[in-house]
């Protein structure tokens, strides 16, 4: 069983504590909307969708308060499946709402999810990703990604850990708390290697035209 015990960034810290004292439904979740062409294969979209999350470490991260620190463990084996909706035209950005916020086990949960519904006669794919694992460049990467491995024009590629960390470090948005996790890693990884983790590349099309 592939399980690593890591050590959670700074920003991470800092959301973990929000959501400890100010908790609602919702916070910190990434959802995108896509309506889908008409002639599409939804096999193959289970295939891609699925796929890339079997591959994506990121995903499969928990994150656990254990003697007054956090941490996040990385378990391979995780479970994901699409979620597959029927509804109405009229039920659906109610029945959307309520699927976004609904809340993730941080102790348990593959920390993205995404569905595919049937509303009238349109397709839509609805993906929600929780900010701890990444942000809305992250989630333009997910769906090019998609396009990709639904066309079978790309292949999942392996990125380390120290890569993922140096990742989450760039999307900081002020230099000192970006100084501050630069220190942090430094300390940290100074004798680590890259252990294979995965994570999706940039290649491919965006799915339809997505909402935010």
């Amino acid at each position: 069983m592939d399980i690593k015990v890591l050590p959670v960034l700074p920003v991470q810290r800092d959301m973990l504590l929000d959501l400890a004292a100010q908790p609602y439904p919702g916070k910190y979740h990434i959802a995108v909307q896509c309506e889908l062409p008409k002639e599409h294969s939804l096999k193959q979209l289970v295939n891609s969708i699925e796929n890339l999350v079997a591959f994506t470490a990121t995903f499969h991260l928990s994150f656990h308060h254990v003697k007054d620190q956090f941490i996040q463990i990385y378990n391979r084996q995780k479970s994901f499946k699409l979620e597959q909706v029927s509804t109405t035209q009229l039920a659906l950005s109610e029945w959307a709402m309520d699927w976004i916020i609904y809340p993730f086990d941080l102790h348990r949960d593959c920390l993205f999810r995404a569905a595919y519904v049937k509303a009238g006669d349109k397709q839509y794919l609805f993906i929600v990703l929780h900010h701890l694992v990444g942000d809305l460049t992250t989630v333009g990467l997910i769906l090019n990604k998609i396009e990709s491995l639904y066309l079978d024009k790309d292949r999942v590629e392996e990125y380390t850990f120290e890569q993922y960390t140096q990742w989450i470090s760039s999307r900081i948005y002020n230099s000192e708390s970006n100084q501050q996790n630069a220190e942090f890693w430094q300390e940290r990884l100074h004798k680590v290697e890259g252990k294979g983790l995965q994570y999706g590349s940039e290649l491919g099309q965006q799915i339809g035209r997505a909402h935010v």
